[in-house]
């Protein structure tokens, strides 16, 4: 009985350990893929590099959600350089789903000196059967022009801490549970206040990125920012998807924010959720404006 169950324990604690650098491994992936498609983009432009990096059902924002694939095709090739990298990455346990961001510069040309326009990008990647990762969304927003340089993402080499307790879902994470999430965030924030329903659920490690400001990547900043936001959210989720390890999704669509002074704002929005110490957290929110070209 003992050796049985010192034969379980090892089995157990060696599936752990190569879950772990498994999920390394496809982090390390994920960020080479962004990295690559960075600089492909740059040596054969902006639509072929897209073309070659993005997932057929892929979506990207213009501001308008709408088909990547059907959207760059039809794109005209254009000597417009667009240049970036990631500075933030993290994937799901199961190294199947992850997520991107990071700074992003757009120039006439590639000798140009002028940057005509930056902001900072967030991808959603995943990674087929094959091992090939692709994105499967692409949202980017405007800011202005970082006064120091923002240091690039590096590889990982050791072991990914994650959360002790694993969600049990025993097989519902779907589009339908991420929704469930977003229907709670709108409710939580009718009862007790935006303010407080956003500090609920927010990670140690979340991010929120808006049009027209540099992304908040802190506790700090992301406390300060929801101190200052009031009135009542309606998310309307149009598409989204969630990993195999049942701990990591993602969510799109249109969100409107009505003040208590009735000012309503409209953004299209991509939410990232990450389970993480018992519940699901909101790791990443991106509001891109409706207006917003």
């Amino acid at each position: 009985m003992k050796k049985q169950l010192l034969l379980t324990c090892i089995f157990i604690l060696s599936s752990m350990q190569l879950y772990s650098q498994n999920r390394v491994s496809a982090l390390n992936l994920m960020i080479k893929a962004e990295y690559d498609f960075a600089v492909q983009t740059g040596e054969v432009g902006i639509r072929d590099g897209f073309l070659k990096f993005i997932d057929d059902s892929a979506v990207v924002f213009n501001p308008v959600p709408v088909n990547g694939k059907d959207y760059y095709t039809a794109a005209k090739p254009s000597k417009a350089y667009l240049s970036w990298y990631p500075e933030f990455a993290r994937t799901s346990k199961s190294g199947d789903l992850g997520v991107t961001s990071g700074p992003w510069y757009y120039k006439k040309n590639k000798e140009d000196l002028d940057t005509l326009a930056c902001g900072t990008f967030c991808s959603i990647w995943k990674q087929s059967a094959a091992g090939i990762w692709k994105f499967v969304v692409d949202i980017g927003t405007d800011n202005a022009k970082p006064v120091k340089p923002i240091p690039g993402v590096k590889y990982k080499n050791d072991e990914i801490k994650s959360s002790k307790d694993n969600p049990k879902i025993d097989g519902k994470f779907n589009l339908e549970y991420l929704i469930g999430l977003e229907k709670e965030l709108a409710m939580k924030a009718g009862e007790v206040g935006l303010s407080t329903a956003y500090k609920n659920i927010i990670a140690a490690e979340s991010r929120i990125q808006k049009d027209g400001e540099f992304p908040l990547k802190s506790k700090t900043e992301i406390s300060s920012y929801l101190s200052g936001i009031e009135g009542q959210v309606e998310i309307i989720p149009v598409n989204g998807g969630a990993s195999k390890s049942e701990d990591f999704g993602y969510t799109y669509g249109a969100l409107k924010i009505k003040s208590s002074k009735n000012e309503l704002k409209e953004y299209y929005y991509l939410h990232v959720w990450q389970y993480e110490n018992g519940q699901f957290k909101l790791l990443v929110e991106v509001l891109k404006n409706k207006e917003a070209k």
